[in-house]
Formats: C-alpha cells, structure tokens, sequence
C-alpha cells in the first residue's frame, strides 16, 4: 500500500497516538505509554514567557516518549521524540489550551510501505533506515532510499564497474540502472524517479516529507515487481484471462 499520509500527518497527544502499525508484527499498532511521555519548554520559549505579549499557544515544547504494540504477544518498543504546541480549545465556551506532538524521530519506525518478504535484507535494511529519517531529517531519508536504490542493483547483479581503455572505472547509479533496463524494462522510469529524488537528499538539496513519501511509494511498485509473489501470481492470471478471453478455472466436477 501506498504511504498514508493522512496516517503520518496525525499527532500524539497526551492521551493517545494514532494508529501507526508495529514494524514488528504488522498486526498491532504502536500505542502511547502515557507515563514516558515527558515535555519541556525550549529555551526560547522559557525567555519570552515573561512577556507581556506571550500566549501559550506561541510555547514550542520538546517531547521524548515511549510507544508500545498494543499486541500482548509482540509487545515491540518505539521511543518517538519531537516538538510539542498547544492548540487553543474553546470547549464548553471556555477557553483552554490542547497539546500536541509533533514527531521528528521514531525508532523503531512504522513501516511507511509493505516490503515483500523477499526482498533482499540489504535493501531492506536501507529503507527501514529511511523510514526512521523520513519523520524529521528528510534529505537523510533521501539518501537512504538512493542508498537502497544501490543495494538493490547489487541483488540484482547490476555491475559496478566497467573497463574503458584497459582501465577498470565505476560506474555511475544512473549508468548501472540503464545496463539494468534490458532485463528489467517495466522498472527503469520507476529507478530513474528513485534515483533523481536519492540524488536531491544526497546532494543536500531541500526535500520535503512529501518527496520521501514520492520515493517510498515508487520504490514499493518496484519491490512488488520484483519480489511480490502476489504480484506475479496476479500478472500470470491476467495472461491466462487475457489468452482464454474468460474465465481460467474450471467448474466443480468437471474434468
């Protein structure tokens, strides 16, 4: 499934987290432990709350927290860290003020896509890396996922190098991506758009949490491509319809 990003743009707050689902199980979610969560104003905030003009929903708060799968027999462990506002609350017609948190570290992280069981433990690695950035420090995401992007040409037996004038020179991601085309032609454009969106992180270009998001979403049509049994189950099926020009299975009983 694509990245959520209604999901991963909700809040915590001091009375539950959203539904982030366990990067353990995959069955339970991450829930609050309401005990760890712990805030403090920043300095800036400490300085100007003695003016005359500070309201608090102008307090920006550091917060660090435990996260807990809900699922007694996983019962895996995230510590989440970030910014915390206030948000102004007028419940009942009377003014009050509401905290939120902001994650910008989650480790371990959700996983923001499906990763198909046989997909290689380097790649695999990489992106879990990814997801863990892609909450606050997105141009280090980025190059995780360009880093990926690397691992999964040497799964694939892409080379590295090549020889020109009796000289052995490396090549290129972009170069090795090209060689990768024959071979593999439906995934060449999706490695390109990976590639150029690692490039950007890895270069310190700005990259936004919604360009991660981009790369992650890309790079989970290739993993299915190629390591999704479902996915290849699915695309041999369509030949067969494709070919019968109906229906495949045969009726109950019939030979």
């Amino acid at each position: 499934m694509p990245v959520n990003r209604k999901l991963y743009a909700r809040r915590i707050t001091k009375e539950r987290s959203p539904n982030w689902p366990c990067p353990r199980c995959g069955g339970g979610h991450l829930r609050l432990v309401r005990s760890s969560l712990h805030s403090c104003p920043t300095g800036d905030t400490h300085e100007q709350s003695s003016e005359d003009y500070f309201v608090e929903d102008m307090a920006v708060l550091r917060f660090v927290a435990m996260l807990k799968c809900d699922n007694d027999i996983c019962q895996e462990s995230s510590v989440v860290a970030g910014i915390g506002y206030y948000v102004e609350d007028w419940s009942y017609e009377v003014l009050d003020y509401r905290e939120f948190y902001a994650p910008d570290y989650i480790c371990p992280s959700p996983n923001l896509i499906t990763i198909p069981p046989d997909t290689p433990s380097t790649v695999t690695e990489q992106i879990e890396q990814a997801f863990i950035a892609s909450w606050g420090a997105f141009s280090a995401a980025g190059n995780r996922i360009r880093v990926a992007a690397e691992r999964l040409m040497d799964s694939l037996k892409i080379p590295k190098t090549t020889t020109k004038n009796g000289r052995r020179k490396p090549l290129s991601l972009h170069s090795r991506i090209d060689k990768a085309q024959k071979k593999y032609p439906r995934i060449h454009r999706s490695l390109l758009a990976i590639k150029w969106l690692g490039n950007a992180g890895s270069h310190s270009t700005a990259l936004t949490q919604e360009d991660v998001f981009d790369a992650f979403d890309i790079f989970e049509i290739v993993l299915e491509e190629l390591y999704s049994q479902h996915f290849s189950t699915t695309e041999s099926l369509v030949k067969q319809i494709n070919k019968r020009k109906g229906p495949v299975r045969k009726e109950a009983g019939k030979p």
